[in-house]
């Protein structure tokens, strides 16, 4: 039987050959896998909050440098209600309004990146309040007849929320503003010119949601 003699060199050629290769496949390794970091969070509302039944609901995301967030999607209680696509960047977010029912829900946002790996938030556990949400003209009454000055006063009941602002309009032109008005009420007086006057009063929250009143008035 005859022995083979494998040379220093050929040895020494051997192992840089295996050593640049192995090199390479872990550079394409981690190429491959850089994409997998990323996270996405809802961060309003917190968990285990009261909300009204129209919420804004806000989410962030964000994946690897050299990676971009492709789309996110809001799911309430296991259903997707809301999907948004992006242009292309490491971090990206959403802003939606939804109206809930009644009742404990759950909230999670997903957010996918450019090679497809998908981030889930943490649960966000929250308690819709009861809707009850109206806006009272209790001056003057609908379709009365008053004189040229006029009394107009409106008060706000809407539950589990904070009155941001209330505003009235005579004729599409605003005529009064309160801004966090004391116990959700207006009361002002103002001069109008004979005829029928169009009367809206609106209140809005702290999230920009808004409810309305409305009605006509005649000068005489």
């Amino acid at each position: 039987m005859k022995s083979v003699t494998v040379s220093h060199s050929i040895r020494t050629s051997l192992l840089i050959t295996f050593s640049v290769a192995a090199m390479v496949l872990s550079a394409q390794f981690l190429a491959a896998s850089s994409c997998q970091q990323g996270s996405a969070s809802i961060n309003d509302p917190l968990t285990k909050y009261t909300i009204p039944a129209t919420y804004t609901v806000v989410a962030q995301s964000g994946t690897s440098d050299d990676c971009d967030i492709t789309a996110m999607r809001l799911y309430v209680d296991n259903v997707g209600v809301y999907t948004a696509s992006f242009g292309g960047s490491q971090t990206a977010g959403f802003s939606y309004t939804y109206t809930f029912t009644q009742g404990y829900h759950t909230l999670v946002a997903v957010a996918w990146n450019n090679d497809g790996y998908a981030f889930t938030s943490l649960k966000t556990t929250i308690f819709a309040a009861p809707k009850d949400q109206t806006v009272y003209i209790t001056e003057p009454k609908p379709n009365q007849t008053v004189g040229s000055t006029v009394t107009i006063a409106a008060r706000t009941r809407w539950d589990n929320a904070d009155i941001s602002d209330m505003r009235a309009y005579v004729d599409n032109q605003d005529v009064y503003d309160a801004s966090h008005p004391l116990y959700g009420a207006i009361r002002f007086q103002k001069t109008f010119p004979s005829g029928k006057h169009y009367l809206v009063g609106i209140a809005w929250d702290d999230y920009g949601n808004y409810i309305k009143a409305e009605e006509y008035f005649t000068v005489n």
